[in-house]
């Protein structure tokens, strides 16, 4: 195993690469396990003891730093310059903390930067929730969605914040992305987005994995500009038994592991036979 001090670079000419290619249907058992809240996460770890417990090879590509909010980007990329990144040891396994966000890291990964390319991308474990409709803004989320685009099924998983003083349940959550990483196995599919949220409690306290829907709104829901200070502020509207009773906010709350299944960008129809003339003169 390599503790690099100094970066590398993704550099190589793309067009002496032989790109690795994924059987459709098929999974050889390697996952790429990656997240935004940078290399050092204590959830980064835990994932990547999850899936190789579930029988997993994890390859462990990963921001270099905090880049929480990235959703599906991968950033100012100059395909000329490459992309900076080191290696360090975490338990026996190399990880590879790159220059970039999530989405970065797996369509590098995808493309064969880092070896065999990934069957399954596996995001988290993710330090608070990733609920409602303002999932599209998470990189936790934004790199299952990515994996999806390159033909990996993708899992995000997420760890709502504890109650009062209570520590965080990192034990129970990697419990769950174990679980749900051997569900998506025994399932065999290619095209599956999952998006996991886990109660910040003991195991035994968790009351069962439920479908859920996304809840209509995010967490914020207040924005206002203060002119004087010259910032926008934002703030948290509404209580969560406002919420619906099957979103995946309510249903976090009430102590259950939700699990919404998500898709990628899809082209919509075309919204009428004639589209307007251009003019010339």
């Amino acid at each position: 195993m390599s503790d690099e001090p100094h970066a590398r670079r993704i550099d190589h000419d793309p067009s002496d690469v032989e790109v690795p290619h994924r059987q459709p249907g098929h999974l050889s058992g390697r996952a790429l396990v990656t997240n935004d809240d940078g290399i050092d996460s204590p959830g980064l770890l835990c994932l990547a003891r999850a899936v190789r417990r579930a029988g997993l090879a994890p390859l462990v590509v990963a921001p270099d730093r905090n880049v929480s909010g990235a959703g599906t980007g991968i950033g100012q990329l100059d395909v000329h310059e490459g992309v900076a990144f080191r290696t360090v040891e975490r338990e026996g396994m190399d990880a590879h903390a790159l220059a970039g966000p999530p989405g970065l890291a797996v369509l590098s990964a995808a493309l064969g930067a880092f070896g065999d390319a990934p069957d399954l991308v596996v995001s988290g474990i993710n330090a608070g929730a990733n609920t409602g409709h303002s999932v599209i803004h998470s990189g936790t989320v934004g790199a299952a969605l990515t994996g999806r685009t390159f033909g990996c099924s993708g899992l995000a998983v997420s760890l709502a914040p504890p109650r009062d003083d209570e520590p965080w349940r990192w034990d129970t959550a990697e419990e769950v992305a174990g679980e749900m990483c051997r569900w998506i196995i025994r399932l065999g599919r290619d095209d599956v987005v999952l998006n996991v949220n886990v109660p910040s409690v003991p195991t035994a306290a968790i009351r069962g994995f439920r479908w859920t829907e996304l809840e209509a709104f995010g967490h914020i829901r207040v924005a206002s500009a203060d002119h004087a200070g010259r910032r926008v502020e934002f703030g948290v509207h509404g209580d969560v038994e406002d919420r619906s009773p099957t979103s995946d906010h309510r249903l976090l709350a009430d102590g259950w592991v939700t699990v919404t299944a998500l898709t990628t960008v899809a082209q919509a129809q075309p919204l009428g036979p004639d589209l307007p003339a251009f003019v010339t003169h």
